[in-house]
């Protein structure tokens, strides 16, 4: 919804839903699954570790808004969980999951002050959430201290969409 909020103050943001899949199963075998993140690049896949459970995670489609899980993204996620770590987990009862991110057109999230004094922009990572969550956050701490960013904003300004 960050579109429709930027537009209540005259800004502009050009942002699409990206489609994401998971699969949250719980482990059978802990000696069996992966410690920490690994990425499966054939089957365009990661697979992350979250205490007594595995989380695996895949692709990127524009689809809208539409919340349906089709069951061949599905097997796919459970495909490649038991071809890499068999036995590690329970996928028979394994919980789906499918999500949207925000994403530019153009790659880079939208950061920086927007146009009202109290309207800061942190949004837009797409796949990169969690991975640039930290540093945006703190980003636009500085920014709302009144501190200036500690990297050049310029390829991250809100306004660049028109």
């Amino acid at each position: 919804a960050s579109s429709e909020v930027a537009r209540e103050f005259g800004l502009k943001l050009s942002l699409y839903p990206v489609k994401g899949y998971s699969l949250t199963a719980a482990l059978t075998n802990p000696d069996k699954a992966p410690q920490s993140t690994v990425i499966d690049d054939e089957f365009k896949v990661v697979a992350t570790r979250l205490n007594d459970r595995l989380r695996v995670t895949g692709f990127v489609e524009l689809a809208d808004f539409n919340r349906d899980i089709p069951a061949r993204r599905l097997d796919t996620l459970k495909r490649a969980t038991a071809m890499r770590f068999p036995g590690a987990a329970d996928l028979e009862t394994a919980e789906a999951w499918t999500g949207f991110r925000p994403m530019t057109p153009d790659g880079p999230p939208a950061i920086g002050k927007g146009p009202s004094d109290n309207l800061f922009i942190n949004t837009a990572h797409g796949t990169f959430g969690w991975t640039l969550s930290a540093g945006s956050a703190q980003i636009v701490g500085q920014l709302v201290d009144g501190e200036p960013a500690a990297v050049d904003l310029g390829a991250f300004r809100p306004d660049r969409f028109g």
